[in-house]
Formats: structure tokens, C-alpha cells, sequence
């Protein structure tokens, strides 16, 4: 459902690793990325990696964008590149922990997000990858816990309480596991796998 795992975009850069023409194509990628237009954001960080080879940040987004559009060759290529540059960025780190996944590679997935996690103990992403990293192996208990983490540091992501409640189903607990559908639906109403869930756990 819509609580797969999840990547970061890094947007803005700080204006004294990207200036100038590279920060402009950046910027513009930025907004094609909120749009949802993927492909349009992709051509937007190519010129921003072609004017500043060594901007991170946009390796970084055009990896993701490559992602979003089902291309794990040149997101590959494209994060290998950003981690190169920043090896210790949480973002980089965990996005290239969603590729791993997407590739089918849970083993090295979780080194990456774990990785991320360390750096950054903070970052909700990655929070919520290493529980659903969790969850697929069978712990909904350290599932849970660590959504719980990630909740108190971001309240209003819906994907949190959406994989909370895939954790309490895993667990048969079906009356909280509606409670957490019914809380993400309010943040994100229009999630309509959540919906049928919730009719299900209900019925």
C-alpha cells in the first residue's frame, strides 16, 4: 500500500555548495518534485549536475526522481555518485538503503538505513524504513516502537500511523489497527488502499 518505504528529497541546498546557474536548475527540479512531475525534475537535476558536478544535493534528487520513476539503474548510478560526495548525509544514506529495497536486497538495505540512523537519529524517513524493514521480518513489536519514535518527532505523516497499523494487524489486533487507519485517513484522507484496509479490520 502506500506506506512502502520512503526516500528524502533534499531541497534547498546550502547556496554556498550550489550558486549560480546549478542552483537555478536545482531550484526548478525542487518545484517539478512537489509537483509529482518526476520526469520533468529529472531533466531539471541533469543541468543542475552538468553546471556543478560536485553538488550533492541534486545527485541526490535526481537519484530519488529516478527512483519515483522505476529506474534503479540510474538511480544507482545517481546516489552512488552523491554518496561519493557526501558519505555521511542521513537523506543519501537512507534513499540509497529504498533503492536496495526496491532491488530486492533487505540485507544491505537495512545496513544503509541503519547507517542513515546514525548519522541522524532524527530522520523520520529512515525511521520508518528500518520499521517496516522490521516489520517484514516478523518484529511488529520493535515495529511499533520505532514508529512510535517517529511519530513524536512528526505527528502529521500519515504514512507513520498507516504502517502502525499494518504492525497491530500482524499482531491480530484489529481495534487499534483501525484506530491508526483512521488517524492516518485524517491526515490523508485521499489514501484509498488505507480505506479498504480500515473496511476490512472493521468488518
Amino acid at each position: 500500500m502506500a506506506t512502502g518505504y520512503v526516500a528524502s528529497y533534499a531541497f534547498p541546498p546550502p547556496p554556498e555548495v550550489v550558486i549560480g546557474e546549478a542552483y537555478s536548475w536545482h531550484h526548478l527540479g525542487g518545484v517539478y518534485a512537489r509537483r509529482g512531475d518526476d520526469r520533468a525534475a529529472v531533466r531539471a537535476y541533469e543541468r543542475a549536475v552538468t553546471a556543478e558536478p560536485l553538488d550533492s544535493f541534486s545527485w541526490n534528487n535526481l537519484g530519488l526522481a529516478h527512483l519515483r520513476l522505476g529506474d534503479t539503474a540510474a538511480a544507482e548510478r545517481a546516489l552512488s555518485r552523491a554518496l561519493e560526495l557526501s558519505p555521511d548525509n542521513a537523506d543519501t544514506l537512507n534513499n540509497f538503503g529504498t533503492l536496495r529495497i526496491y532491488q530486492g536486497r533487505p540485507a544491505e538495505a537495512e545496513r544503509y538505513v541503519r547507517a542513515a540512523l546514525e548519522r541522524n537519529p532524527e530522520n523520520v524517513q529512515a525511521l520508518v524504513n528500518f520499521a517496516i524493514l522490521l516489520l517484514s521480518r516478523g518484529d511488529a513489536d520493535g515495529a511499533l516502537r520505532t514508529l512510535e519514535r517517529a511519530a513524536a518527532l512528526e505527528p502529521g505523516y500519515a504514512n507513520i500511523y498507516f504502517n502502525m497499523a499494518l504492525a497491530h494487524e500482524s499482531r491480530g489486533d484489529f481495534a487499534s489497527a483501525a484506530s491508526c487507519y483512521r488517524r492516518g485517513l485524517a491526515l490523508d484522507p485521499g489514501n484509498e488502499e488505507a480505506q479498504r484496509r480500515l473496511a476490512a479490520v472493521e468488518g
